[in-house]
C-alpha cells in the first residue's frame, strides 16, 4: 500500500433506527503503510506528541431520512470523542488542536465560503491536517472490496462523497 497522506480519515458509519451516524476518525499510516490510530501517551519527541494529540479526534455528522436527492447530512462538527483518559496536560493538547484546526479552517472561508456539505468540510479538515492532494480518506471493507490486503479502500473527496451516499442509502432500506 502506498498511502502518501501525512494523515487519513477513516470513515466509519452505523444506522439507529432511521438514522445514520458517520464518524471520520483521523490515523496515520506507520512505517509499513499499515493504519494506526494516534495514542496520546503524553511522553516521547516533539513530532510523536503532535501526532499523538489528535488521539480520539473525530469528525461526526448525522442523517435522517429526506428526500432521495437530499442526502439531509447535518450537524457536522469537530470534536474529542470519548478520550479515554484526560489529565491537564491532555486537556491543554486537545484545546490545543482544536484551536488551531479551528483557526485554520477559519482562514478558508474567505475565500471559499463555508462549508456547504459535509463532503466539503471533511475534505477542507483532511487539507489542513496535511492530506492534501494525495489519498486522504479511508473505509474499512469486506474481503470482496479489499484490493489491496490492507482491510481498507482508499480515496480522494470524490470517494468520501460516494461512500456516505451509500451509507445515507442505507437509511432508507
Amino acid at each position: 500500500m502506498n498511502v502518501k497522506s501525512k494523515y487519513l480519515l477513516v470513515l466509519t458509519s452505523e444506522r439507529m433506527d432511521r438514522t445514520v451516524r458517520a464518524k471520520l476518525e483521523v490515523c496515520y499510516p506507520d512505517a509499513e503503510g499499515k493504519l494506526c490510530n494516534p495514542t496520546w501517551t503524553g511522553y516521547g519527541s516533539a513530532a510523536d506528541l503532535a501526532r499523538d494529540a489528535f488521539d480520539s479526534l473525530v469528525i461526526r455528522a448525522q442523517c435522517e431520512p429526506k428526500a432521495d436527492d437530499d442526502l439531509g447530512w447535518h450537524g457536522w462538527r469537530m470534536e474529542f470523542y470519548k478520550p479515554y483518559s484526560v489529565d491537564l496536560k491532555r486537556a491543554e493538547s486537545m484545546c490545543n488542536v482544536l484551536r488551531s484546526l479551528t483557526r485554520k479552517l477559519a482562514k478558508m472561508e474567505p475565500g471559499r465560503g463555508s462549508a456547504t456539505s459535509f463532503t466539503e468540510y471533511a475534505a477542507r479538515v483532511a487539507e489542513v491536517l496535511g492530506g492534501w492532494p494525495h489519498v486522504m480518506f479511508a473505509r474499512k471493507v469486506d474481503a470482496a472490496r479489499d484490493l489491496n490486503g490492507s482491510g481498507y479502500q482508499f480515496g480522494n473527496v470524490e470517494s468520501l462523497r460516494y461512500w456516505l451516499e451509500d451509507a445515507a442509502k442505507e437509511r432508507v432500506s
